[in-house]
This record gives C-alpha cells, structure tokens and sequence, in this order.
C-alpha cells in the first residue's frame, strides 16, 4: 500500500515538503492509470469538472511516455473511494482511497492511501465496560409539591389599555 500528499500542478511553484503532483500506477500493458488532484487554483482555476477533487485517469497506451488518448475513469472527494478490480490480473483489488483534502493552505493538498489486495475490516470495539445503573438514585414523587391558584390572579380586561407598556426599565 501507498499512503501520502498530493497537490495539484498550479501550487507545483510553493511545494516545499516535495509532495507527489500526480502518481501513475503502472498496469504492465502500457494502459497505465495516474492519479492526481485537482486542485481548482491558479492555472487551474477555471476546471469545468472535479474542482478540488482527486482525479483517475487511464491512458489507452504508451505507458504515460508520450501523448495517448486518456479517459477520466474517476473524481473523488473526501472519504471516497474507487476500486480497480483484478488490478493487473492478479484477481486482486487495488483501492484508491481520499481520507481528507485541505483547500484552506497553500499549497492546498490531498490525502491519498492507495491499497492493493485484501481489504481488511477492523475489528469490532470491545463492549463497554461500565454497566448501567439498575434504578434511578431518587423515587419520583408521588403528589405535586406546590399547590396551583385556583383562580387567576388579575381578571382580563375587555379591550387594550390606550397606555402603551414596555417590559425595559
């Protein structure tokens, strides 16, 4: 498996920590697959499709070395993820997964994991280990504890007063 950063080509001038602008992922017959984020910015900003989103594409051949009609066979965002299935004939998976993307710094990046194989599952949590209490601490009363008025306290008036009142001192 894989695990890392991408940014994308316009933030390419501000890439101090020498993150990966796009990964290819060599199929062995030349129809390679390359993954990249797109990140909607600069050069890049005026994108029709997948705007800060990580993009799969697959070259029809060439490997990637020169020019080759390619197909957009992916977009994703955050907690996403595309499955390659047989990657390589192998009859194994290979899983292109985005955990988080970040537009809010320069150069604004993608997480990426990339996972060839068997997925596991994680195991499930353990059962709690504090019980529930058996019964309420406190009995509920059986009566009220103060009594209502039994009438109200000022009669209505028939019409509104011609004294506008206020509630603020």
């Amino acid at each position: 498996s894989w695990s890392g950063t991408l940014i994308g080509v316009a933030e390419y001038d501000s890439n101090l920590s020498n993150h990966h602008i796009v990964l290819k992922l060599e199929s062995g017959n030349g129809a390679d697959w390359f993954v990249g984020f797109n990140r909607a910015i600069g050069i890049n900003s005026d994108n029709v499709q997948a705007d800060n989103q990580v993009t799969i594409y697959k070259v029809k051949a060439g490997d990637g070395l020169g020019y080759s009609t390619s197909s957009l066979k992916g977009m994703l965002r955050s907690g996403r993820s595309m499955t390659i299935t047989n990657w390589r004939r192998t009859g194994l998976d290979l899983v292109i997964k985005m955990n988080a993307i970040n537009t809010s710094v320069s150069p604004g990046y993608a997480n990426v994991k990339i996972v060839f194989g068997p997925q596991t599952t994680p195991n499930p949590t353990k059962f709690p280990t504090k019980r529930p209490t058996r019964s309420p601490s406190k009995k509920p009363t059986t009566k009220p504890t103060a009594k209502p008025t039994a009438e109200s306290t000022a009669k209505p008036t028939s019409s509104p007063s011609k004294k506008a009142t206020s509630s603020e001192p």
